[in-house]
């Protein structure tokens, strides 16, 4: 039973682990989530280094683009498909 004047397990000292609905708060009981979240920025920070770094490279040896020409043609793919993907899922 919790004294009167503490209401919360942290003004008791402790973490809370649990809720009333069953969501389990920390990052001890969600260390599997936080892992996957953590590997997959860590995946998509390589590829943006990895994008930026081949890309104007790869443009430049094969199609004869300048770095800017390159950037400006990927900008507006990208941008076109996205809202090709977007406008057809509604």
């Amino acid at each position: 039973m919790t004294s009167p004047e503490f209401s919360t397990p942290l003004e008791q000292g402790r973490p809370p682990t649990a809720t009333a609905g069953g969501i389990r708060l920390g990052l001890r009981a969600n260390l599997a989530q936080f892992t996957l979240l953590v590997a997959v920025n860590a995946l998509v920070g390589g590829m943006l280094g990895q994008e930026r770094t081949v890309l104007p490279l790869l443009a430049d040896d094969v199609f004869h683009l300048s770095a800017y020409t390159a950037a400006l043609t990927y900008m507006a793919l990208f941008s076109y498909s996205y809202g090709e993907r977007t406008c057809s899922a509604v």
